[in-house]
């Protein structure tokens, strides 16, 4: 429905601006890392800061935009950010 779209589109711009966010503050090395390392899959994804930074923010996003409670909040963060970083991992991997 409209609102699983518009939710999804949020996880994009949450990756996208933490990725840009990320290359600001002079981290380019983390982000290469992020997508050139071992962290394969949901949980490896998970145990990287970068990606943790940008869960957190995104569930807070659901939480005052979508009215979701926390733990909803999170688990749906917690699934759609590596979903989305994973989408564009295979993109970077095609490009090499």
């Amino acid at each position: 429905n409209e609102q699983n779209n518009e939710v999804v589109a949020e996880a994009t711009n949450t990756v996208a601006s933490g990725l840009r966010n990320v290359v600001a503050g002079g981290g380019l090395q983390n982000i290469i890392a992020l997508f050139t390392g071992n962290q394969q899959g949901k949980s490896g994804l998970l145990s990287n800061p970068i990606v943790n930074m940008m869960v957190g923010h995104f569930a807070g996003k659901l939480m005052s935009k979508f009215n979701m409670g926390g733990q909803q909040a999170n688990n749906v963060a917690g699934n759609l950010i590596p979903g989305v970083i994973g989408n564009h991992n295979d993109l970077v991997v095609l490009q090499r």
